[in-house]
């Protein structure tokens, strides 16, 4: 007789299922790995993609204040000019016993308002400040801005913005005698302006709540420091 001496294999189960924690902690490994390495590249793209659309959205909004301060402000100083020229044509032709005659007055402002809607009134004011003679829909005649009034003008939040660069005469500067005594150049005229409203202010003994902000190598019209000074005003009021 053949005697079968095939040996039965040693099947160690046990062992087996005491490396299963090792396989789970990998498995744990791999998944992580997997994230990681499919996550930090979409995080970093994010972020990324979110930096450009801000740089770009306020460059946009950045350019359209620029634009539109440089717009408005051209359009500004046309308007001015052309209303400046008609009151000094005026005061030019008429003496000023015959412009305080409220008709003569009346017939001068009827015959613009025919010609152009940029006067609302017509007044003559002296050097008190005083109403003299006026022609319009209100009851200015006789009335003077009062110091209370005064006062609370002085009390709101207002900004003077000017450009250190905004010496230029350029063909909308004003250079008649009254407009050069304020100042050679616009930059010069704005700050008059602000110690003019600071003088009476102390006359007054009231606090002025104006600003003053001058921007270093800007002219008359905002660059982008300009742009980024408004910008931050509007914001914070």
């Amino acid at each position: 007789m053949v005697k079968n001496n095939i040996t039965k294999p040693n099947m160690d189960f046990g062992g087996l299922y005491k490396r299963k924690p090792i396989y789970k902690n990998l498995q744990r490994k791999i998944v992580f790995t997997i994230l990681l390495v499919a996550l930090i590249p979409l995080i970093f793209l994010g972020e990324t993609i979110y930096y450009q659309f801000a740089k770009v959205y306020k460059e946009k909004i950045e350019d359209q204040i620029k634009y539109q301060a440089g717009s408005q402000s051209d359009a500004l100083e046309i308007f001015l000019k052309e209303r400046s020229a008609i009151l000094s044509g005026i005061a030019d032709t008429h003496r000023l016993e015959y412009l305080k005659q409220h008709a003569n007055l009346m017939s001068i402002f009827n015959a613009i308002s025919r010609r152009t809607n940029g006067f609302i009134d017509l007044g003559i004011i002296d050097s008190n400040g005083q109403h003299i003679a006026y022609a319009g829909p209100y009851s200015l005649e006789g009335l003077n801005l009062s110091n209370e009034e005064l006062k609370t003008i002085f009390a709101l939040p207002f900004f003077i913005l000017l450009g250190e660069d905004d010496i230029i005469q350029d063909s909308y500067f004003l250079m008649n005698d009254a407009a050069m005594k304020q100042g050679s150049n616009r930059f010069e005229r704005g700050k008059k302006f602000y110690s003019i409203a600071q003088r009476e202010a102390q006359v007054l003994d009231t606090e002025l709540n104006w600003q003053l902000i001058t921007i270093p190598g800007c002219g008359h019209h905002p660059n982008h420091d300009m742009v980024s000074k408004i910008a931050s005003l509007i914001l914070t009021e």
